[in-house]
């Protein structure tokens, strides 16, 4: 089956006039594309198979973040043939590795510090979200052991 056959039919007619390039930057075990529409916006799409853990977590966690931290806004979601399609906005800024950033190590320290600072200032006992460390450290090793 090709990529766009698992495309929820609803969004096919809209994606099909998009500029669609894969970004390979990450390792979240989903397939992210950057999808520039005709009037230039920009959007991007998670695809993952629900057997992989889908990404309705994120979804969730994405909508609760609105207004607490710069994050991108949920588009859209769909499941289609086992897989979960989160489509996003995108956000503002470059990643911490690129080039433009090399010769301004210290200034980019700052804002590394200042997005922590940013994390761990939102109240804790308010999020919904329960997610032990001893999970993470187990999902972690679990994703290291597939490489």
């Amino acid at each position: 089956m090709h990529l766009f056959d698992l495309i929820p039919q609803a969004w096919r007619g809209w994606m099909a006039r998009c500029h669609m390039e894969q970004n390979r930057i990450g390792h979240s075990g989903s397939m992210v594309f950057r999808l520039t529409g005709p009037d230039r916006h920009v959007m991007y799409l998670k695809i993952r198979a629900i057997s992989e853990g889908g990404l309705l977590a994120e979804k969730h966690r994405l909508e609760w973040l609105q207004g607490l931290l710069p994050v991108p806004k949920v588009l859209g979601f769909e499941t289609n043939y086992g897989y979960e399609f989160l489509l996003m906005s995108e956000i503002r800024g470059v990643p911490s590795f690129h080039h433009s950033l090399r010769h301004d190590i210290p200034g980019l320290m700052g804002q590394l510090a200042s997005g922590l600072r940013m994390i761990h200032q939102l109240d804790r006992d308010r999020c919904p979200f329960y997610a032990p460390l001893h999970e993470k450290l187990e999902a972690v090793r679990s994703r290291c052991e597939k490489r």
